[in-house]
């Protein structure tokens, strides 16, 4: 017997815990405790993976990556008026009502903004004569991404866009929280929060 294993069975004498506790069968029995929790903290992870995969590969690949992560993270959120323009592929912000990067509510317009969801996919006829009343800008020191939505916030358009990429959808599943957003966001600001 080492010193180390005469030491700890001396304590565990003493602080009356059971010799079937310290027997090899039990310190077997812990292992495979051990190993049945990291096993399914390894499938919930995969499980937590694919859902988020599942919940956002259709919106990635709409507004393309660099476009995903500017709306997911850019310090820079401004509410705008957009320039009447009804030529998609040249959005132009108009002078910016609001900084609203810091208003509650931001980090679930984000996350909407993200999710397949939110948006009606397949080839649904967008109306062409569209008011483009309210207007989000998400920037950083490099980029910016301006998406511009319809008077009803029943359909979207954002620029830039790849050559060839589809930029206006219809986001109807979400026009309601839209609206009321919208609402808040360019009362005058000595009636906002």
């Amino acid at each position: 017997m080492t010193p180390l294993t005469q030491y700890t069975d001396e304590i565990a004498t003493q602080e009356g815990i059971p010799d079937s506790m310290n027997s090899p069968r039990s310190t077997r029995q812990s292992k495979w405790l051990i190993g049945v929790i990291v096993l399914v903290g390894c499938v919930l992870a995969a499980f937590s993976w694919w859902f988020r995969f599942a919940a956002t590969h259709r919106a990635a690949e709409f507004w393309g990556g660099d476009n995903f992560r500017l709306i997911r993270d850019a310090a820079i959120v401004e509410a705008y008026v957009p320039v009447d323009n009804h030529d998609p592929s040249q959005l132009v912000a108009g002078v910016p009502q609001r900084d609203i990067a810091q208003v509650p509510g931001m980090t679930h317009l984000r996350n909407a903004l993200l999710e397949d969801h939110s948006f009606v996919w397949g080839n649904r006829q967008l109306s062409p004569l569209a008011d483009w009343n309210y207007g989000l800008r998400f920037a950083d020191e490099k980029r910016e991404v301006l998406i511009e939505f319809s008077a009803d916030g029943r359909q979207l358009r954002f620029a830039p866009a790849a050559e060839h990429q589809r930029n206006e959808i219809s986001c109807a599943p979400i026009s309601a929280g839209l609206k009321k957003m919208f609402e808040e966001f360019f009362l005058p600001t000595t009636e906002a929060r």
